[in-house]
């Protein structure tokens, strides 16, 4: 009786095979690697060990060439991907904004100070931190997929 009315509502197979193809053709996959930013570096790591996982933070700026080529080839390799959001929470924190965050032991700071405490002023920069707030590792410089692969199974078993 109201079979007419729904007709339009259900889903053709064309377009059930195009939403299929497109779920496949993005590895059904969550954002990239480092795609997240915070403001809050303590309830990530809290976060973070909720879920049995450590926080990798990277400290990035908008023009680092480096930093630029990893977000298109390494953060987005699948492989990596799997390999590290298995193992970590990861963030993004931009070097050049001027508001304050909340370190990962709960000060407020400026990026900047941040940064200069850790001693990591270069991009791109990776820290590591456990559950409780306190720094793994650091590593600065760029990476392609097998040496950030390399980087996080590292720390993971440090």
């Amino acid at each position: 009786m109201f079979h007419h009315l729904l007709e339009p509502l259900i889903p053709t197979l064309r377009q059930v095979a195009a939403a299929l193809i497109i779920l496949l053709a993005s590895g059904g996959s969550q954002a990239a690697l480092f795609a997240r930013t915070a403001d809050n570096l303590q309830r990530e790591a809290e976060a973070a060990h909720a879920d049995g996982k450590q926080l990798a933070i990277v400290l990035t700026l908008p023009d680092c060439p480096g930093c630029l080529e990893m977000e298109k080839t390494v953060y987005r390799d699948r492989r990596t991907e799997k390999l590290i959001a298995g193992r970590f929470r990861t963030v993004r924190i931009d070097l050049s904004l001027a508001t304050p965050i909340i370190d990962a032991m709960g000060r407020t700071t400026t990026v900047e100070n941040f940064a200069k405490r850790l001693r990591a002023v270069a991009t791109p920069s990776f820290i590591f931190f456990a559950g409780d707030g306190s720094l793994l590792y650091r590593y600065t410089g760029t990476l392609d997929q097998t040496g950030l692969r390399d980087l996080a199974d590292y720390v993971a078993r440090a």
